[in-house]
């Protein structure tokens, strides 16, 4: 799943599909921060903790792009190849 981008910079709620380990270290990543941000919340331990979380979306975003180059029929053919939509004939 990818995290999206609501509002600014929170909150953030799910998309589709990214891979689940690259959701999983945007999770941590956040929790990390809020916890470093809390303790010190103009700091710069705390800034540099949330540029590791935008780069983590922006590389979850390039994800997502690629995945769009994507065709939906031939992902469902790959699962299916037996199926009517998906025979091919030859000449």
């Amino acid at each position: 799943m990818i995290y999206c981008l609501v509002r600014a910079w929170w909150p953030w709620r799910p998309c589709a599909s990214t891979p689940p380990e690259l959701a999983q270290k945007v999770l941590e990543s956040i929790k990390q921060t809020e916890e470093t941000c809390a303790v010190d919340p103009v700091g710069g331990e705390c800034a540099t903790a949330w540029d590791k979380v935008e780069e983590l979306i922006v590389a979850a975003s390039h994800v997502r792009g690629r995945k769009k180059d994507s065709d939906p029929l031939e992902e469902y053919c790959k699962d299916n190849p037996e199926t009517n939509e998906c025979r091919t004939y030859e000449d």
